[in-house]
């Protein structure tokens, strides 16, 4: 982990903004969870300069390296890996339906540099030959437990547009099954499950 104290010697005495060349070195250099400090780290010393240049009074160093921390541990807590995908696709191939059943099979990409959402979906009935397909994009900075939360709804919204009744579900991430059964998530995310909910009573 980088040491915080040699950034904090004077709140005042900032450098400029890093340059593109500069980023670029570090991420080859440093260790993920060291670049990640060290840009938290950048980012607060930089909200703190412009409080100083604006007259507001610095912090103390130890004050500021505690809030360094907090903001850090939200980070690393916020773009953890989720859990691991409830079965192999590999092993598990790709179970029917029922007869007269159709399924939906739902997964999503996320592209951080690009920003880009891919949504892909297919419906299959009973014998596994294929009904509908979806693909498309959105655009949004947002981790994989969002992306996977909007392709199930993005998925069953398709379904019905498209005018197929789907009587299963198929996707990847454990952690949207449970928000899903329990009806229960957070800020943004928590209209998404409920349209989840609504489309597919």
């Amino acid at each position: 982990m980088l040491g915080f104290k040699p950034f904090l010697g004077n709140s005042t005495a900032i450098p400029r903004k890093p340059s593109p060349d500069l980023l670029c070195l570090l991420m080859k250099k440093l260790s993920k969870d060291d670049f990640e400090t060290w840009c938290v780290m950048v980012w607060m010393i930089w909200k703190e300069r412009i409080f100083v240049v604006h007259g507001k009074p610095g912090r103390e160093p130890l004050v500021l390296l505690e809030d360094i921390k907090g903001w850090l541990s939200k980070f690393k807590r916020l773009y953890s890996p989720e859990l691991p995908k409830v079965c192999s696709r590999l092993h598990m191939g790709w179970p029917l339906p029922s007869p007269g059943s159709l399924k939906l099979n739902v997964d999503a990409a996320v592209d951080t540099f690009s920003r880009l959402i891919g949504i892909g979906a297919i419906i299959r009935d009973g014998i596994g030959a294929v009904v509908a397909t979806l693909f498309t994009g959105n655009m949004g900075h947002f981790g994989a437990f969002f992306a996977e939360c909007m392709v199930v709804r993005e998925g069953l919204k398709f379904s019905w547009e498209e005018g197929h009744n789907v009587n299963l579900v198929k996707c990847d991430s454990l952690n949207v099954i449970k928000a899903i059964h329990s009806r229960c998530s957070l800020g943004i995310k928590s209209s998404i499950i409920n349209d989840i909910v609504v489309n597919f009573s």
